[in-house]
């Protein structure tokens, strides 16, 4: 089992920063990405945001099953926040966003207008790296006015997007908690690209998916590699026994018919990540609490 660090310098440099502008931000939005919405939650940013209003938005909502978010959301509501789940492709999703931000700034915009000042909300856009902050401000400003890509760190510096007459947002640079503890989170954040590929062995992570899969019956897991549900593995010595299944199931083969357990490895977190597995939640340990 691998600990997984990755805290590159920028992300040093951004958390500082980050310190600098809250002075002047009105509203805090966390981005957590709703396949592991606990694990992709980072407290050291509540940490440094306290008696800021603060939003949760659950980026990826319809990548995954709606009642298990709802329960997240719930656990999370529990707790104090304010959360939200949104799918960057309905529009009354981006309404729902805006309503949120301009309610937790409301009394901020009140007080200056008392004194006659139309006054911009300022918001913080914050989280994990790739969880999604660059593509929501697009969302909400309807047009594409920061880069987004599909890996971790696309995001480098800060910048002010103005959505509307009466709202500035600041993308920043995804901050990952300088250390992970648990393996089992960096193995997850590693499935949703939130850190990137080439700090770990990946057979961990495929073995550890293969796995989580198994042991969540998960139906779409079975049927996808003709693995037969009759048969019970033990997941501590069979393992192999499930990458064989997998490799005659894929055709992943060398030459002499040997398996190739590096292609099934890929096989298993490529499938995952295009989400043939069906929509999942990720931490579902505190999903059966």
């Amino acid at each position: 089992m691998q600990i997984v660090q990755w805290y590159p310098g920028h992300m040093f440099k951004a958390k500082k920063e980050l310190i600098t502008q809250l002075k002047v931000i009105d509203v805090v939005i966390e981005v957590i990405d709703a396949r592991v919405p606990f694990s992709s939650h980072n407290e050291m940013l509540d940490d440094l945001t306290q008696g800021k209003s603060k939003l949760l938005v659950f980026s990826k909502a319809d990548y995954v099953n709606k009642q298990h978010l709802e329960k997240c959301i719930r656990i999370y509501e529990a707790k104090g926040y304010v959360c939200i789940a949104a799918n960057i492709n309905s529009q009354n999703d981006r309404d729902k966003v805006l309503k949120a931000i301009n309610d937790a700034g409301s009394v901020i915009k009140e007080k200056f207008a008392n004194k006659g000042i139309n006054k911009k909300i300022r918001i913080l856009v914050m989280g994990m790296p790739n969880v999604g902050k660059s593509t929501l401000i697009n969302f909400l400003s309807m047009k594409k006015k920061v880069t987004v890509g599909n890996k971790p760190g696309i995001t480098k510096q800060q910048q002010w997007i103005g959505v509307g007459d009466d709202l500035e947002m600041l993308d920043t640079p995804g901050i990952l908690v300088p250390k992970i503890n648990d393996y089992e989170q960096g193995y997850r954040l590693v499935l949703c690209s939130l850190i990137k590929d080439d700090v770990v062995h990946l057979d961990d992570i495929a073995v550890y998916l293969l796995k989580y899969l198994y042991e969540t019956k998960n139906s779409y897991f079975f049927e996808r590699y003709n693995i037969n549900t009759d048969v019970e593995y033990d997941l501590e010595i069979d393992v192999e026994e499930l990458y064989i299944q997998i490799a005659k199931s894929t055709g992943a083969l060398l030459r002499g018919n040997e398996y190739d357990y590096t292609r099934v490895t890929h096989v298993l977190i490529n499938d995952f990540r295009k989400q043939k597995f069906g929509k999942i939640i990720l931490d579902h340990e505190e999903l059966t609490k």
